[in-house]
């Protein structure tokens, strides 16, 4: 019997060039020959292939997971029903971005950091202000709630549309649930948690080291990357599929994913990192360098040393 594997993981994913091969250990078969033999799978069409060359010849370097995969090749499923299916174009186009939102949903309340997700979604911003609107301007406390708001603040200005369009996704997920005990604005995770019906994939990840979890989380996060890329070579082929009223929903759906990746990149690549990489004793050796040019040296100086030394660990 197969063991239960996180379909992120870092054990499973593919990275590709014209000099290196990975090898699937876990399956014991060339990752590059399931690739093309899934290739092979799904070419119903010639464009199909078409599609696949392109990818290979634009893409130097391809990062996907097993469940990516799965996902890119449902994709030509969706397309050409597109093309079958005329009249329910519209109905099948929303399918198909549905899928790919519940990957990047996934993939963000498995990895993201638990307490800069709550800073994410905090919504008391008015409330905090009431709080303390009485307070002197002048007071320490005042200071400190104030410059706390306007962290807060800045923090959700620059992930807004990841926290839109995140907040949209859990809302549509909560809607298309029918749990026994179904209530709504549920957390992410434990939403997730209900939906996968695999506990296993949540257990291990409490198990694991740092460093582990932010392998795992390049390869979740870079799939989704590279799901994105196929999707929008599949662009004209939907745009042709699709009525005239509804093109610009589909000129909508690119344009937001493109910022939602790179947000989502942001969010998840930050927060990871400081957990291996201790930055607070190197800013304190930043503060304490001397930066007199007459006592400038050649060799690195402490805190490059320290932070190079975190680095190989």
């Amino acid at each position: 019997m197969m063991t239960k594997r996180n379909p992120f993981s870092n054990k499973n994913y593919a990275v590709f060039n014209e000099e290196s091969k990975e090898e699937n250990l876990d399956e014991g078969i060339d990752v590059n020959m399931t690739i093309h033999n899934t290739i092979d799978a799904v070419n119903t069409k010639n464009h199909t292939d078409v599609f696949y060359q392109e990818v290979s010849t634009t893409n130097t370097n391809i990062i996907i997971s097993s469940s990516g995969l799965n996902l890119v090749k449902s994709f030509f499923k969706y397309v050409e029903l597109l093309n079958v299916l005329t009249p329910y174009s519209f109905e099948i186009l929303i399918g198909l971005t549905q899928i790919f939102e519940f990957y990047v949903f996934s993939v963000f309340f498995l990895y993201a950091d638990e307490e800069k997700q709550k800073q994410l979604f905090d919504d008391s911003f008015h409330s905090k202000i009431h709080e303390f609107s009485k307070e002197s301007a002048g007071s320490k406390s005042f200071q400190n709630k104030l410059s706390s708001l306007h962290e807060l603040s800045l923090f959700q200005k620059r992930f807004g549309t990841l926290k839109v369009e995140l907040v949209r996704i859990k809302d549509w997920l909560e809607s298309q649930c029918n749990f026994k005990d179904a209530h709504y604005d549920i957390p992410g995770r434990k939403l997730l948690e209900k939906m996968v019906n695999d506990n296993t994939i949540f257990d291990t990840m409490d198990t694991k080291q740092n460093y582990e979890i932010f392998a795992e989380s390049i390869v979740a996060v870079e799939s989704i990357f590279f799901i994105y890329e196929c999707l929008f070579k599949l662009k004209e082929r939907i745009m042709k599929s699709v009525n005239t009223e509804h093109k610009s929903y589909v000129v909508q759906f690119f344009n937001q994913s493109e910022i939602l990746i790179k947000e989502l990149r942001q969010f998840i690549y930050e927060e990871n990192c400081t957990k291996i990489i201790k930055l607070e004793p190197i800013v304190e050796l930043v503060k304490s360098t001397d930066w007199n040019i007459d006592t400038f040296s050649p060799y690195n100086s402490p805190y490059v040393e320290r932070l190079l030394h975190q680095i190989n660990q």
